[in-house]
């Protein structure tokens, strides 16, 4: 049997053991009576366990884990992981209204979902998933109904509930995740002084190139803002430079859309081999499944890094490409190191793993020394 097919049936059977966990009493009780044990054979119990999650969840019961039983199995798991199901209740499936001042597993779904948007979305803030309805909470929902062109009352009804999670679940399918490639063109051009979200479009388009061309000074740190300050003026004028424009120190459309194109063809290109080794900076970007680039190509390394010390760990191959075997050892990680299992590298997630890779750096200098 292949070292990837066996992989992939421990991950199943670390799924199924995890749903033993769980508020579904029959998957616990086949988990606890000791039928379903992860020992990366497809054997009688897990088909059975696989079947009766498949009909649970309304899915063909098979036995056989293809696209779609795999992807309701990790929704599910994460879901229990993350403590946001009670009793009875599917990921998803709506409960209760929550506003100010509700507590309890219904709002930590609220939150652990809306955490997921904010590492796709600059405009939705993040929240702590604590369980707890708060002043960030509120502000995060409403800026998710604002986004999403429903009533900002700061409430989570049926409709904006709906809303978030399906907004979740689009993400999960919808390929590559690249901010820049989202980026819509100014009508307008963009000059020194000038303030608003374009500008911290510009900001985020130059620290994406400046990953891959050094030549493109940026200095406005890895908190990029909405004001055309004078940083972001030279980092304007370097990428001008650097594309053989004139250094104005303004973006028109026509060199907004040279910049994007770069950016787009920088993703297309072999990643790994296209840029310098990020300096252990937050990219201020999420790095999702499909993302590429130097960034994505650190972690790898790190993941690697905390793979030779801890067996537990999962090797990853160091290309560039967050492809689903990065996910998995990075969603194994988060939950190893106390955070959210969300399959992506926030702003948390990169500093918890640049500082383990430096303690154990340090330790191995120690020994050596």
């Amino acid at each position: 049997m292949g070292d990837g097919i066996l992989g992939e049936k421990m991950r199943l059977d670390k799924l199924l053991a995890l749903l033993g966990e769980g508020p579904r009493s029959e998957i616990k009780a086949m988990v606890r009576a000791g039928r379903v044990t992860v020992d990366g054979s497809y054997g009688a119990a897990t088909v059975s366990a696989v079947e009766a999650f498949q009909t649970l969840f309304g899915l063909t019961p098979d036995g056989v884990v293809g696209r779609s039983t795999w992807n309701k199995l990790k929704e599910v798991g994460l879901a229990v992981a993350n403590k946001i199901v009670a009793a009875n209740v599917a990921p998803g499936q709506f409960t209760t209204t929550t506003r100010a001042g509700s507590s309890g597993t219904a709002v930590r779904a609220v939150q652990y979902y809306l955490r997921r948007l904010a590492a796709y979305y600059s405009d939705v803030p993040t929240v702590t998933v604590d369980g707890t309805f708060g002043v960030a909470t509120t502000r995060a929902v409403r800026a998710w109904q604002e986004r999403a062109g429903l009533t900002v009352d700061g409430t989570v009804g049926r409709l904006t509930w709906q809303s978030i999670y399906d907004a979740v679940q689009a993400l999960e399918t919808s390929g590559p995740v690249v901010r820049v490639v989202g980026l819509t063109s100014p009508t307008r051009t963009l000059r020194p002084g000038d303030s608003g979200p374009e500008i911290l479009q510009l900001n985020r388009l130059l620290l994406f190139l400046n990953q891959w061309i050094p030549e493109i000074n940026f200095l406005a740190g890895t908190e990029p803002s909405d004001t055309f300050d004078s940083e972001l003026e030279i980092a304007v004028r370097s990428a001008q430079r650097y594309f053989g424009l004139a250094e104005t120190g303004e973006v028109t459309p026509a060199t907004w859309t040279i910049f994007r194109d770069a950016a787009l063809t920088l993703l297309a290109v072999t990643p790994a081999a296209a840029g310098p080794e990020p300096g252990g900076e937050w990219p201020a970007s999420a790095l999702a499944l499909g993302s590429a680039g130097p960034a994505v190509l650190q972690v790898q390394q790190w993941l690697n890094l905390i793979a030779a010390v801890n067996q537990g760990a999962n090797f990853v191959p160091e290309t560039g490409v967050f492809d689903e075997a990065t996910q998995s050892a990075l969603e194994s990680y988060q939950l190893t190191a106390g955070l959210q299992p969300l399959g992506v590298v926030d702003a948390d997630t990169w500093e918890s793993l640049r500082l383990a890779a430096q303690s154990i750096c340090r330790k191995c200098r120690n020994e050596e020394g």
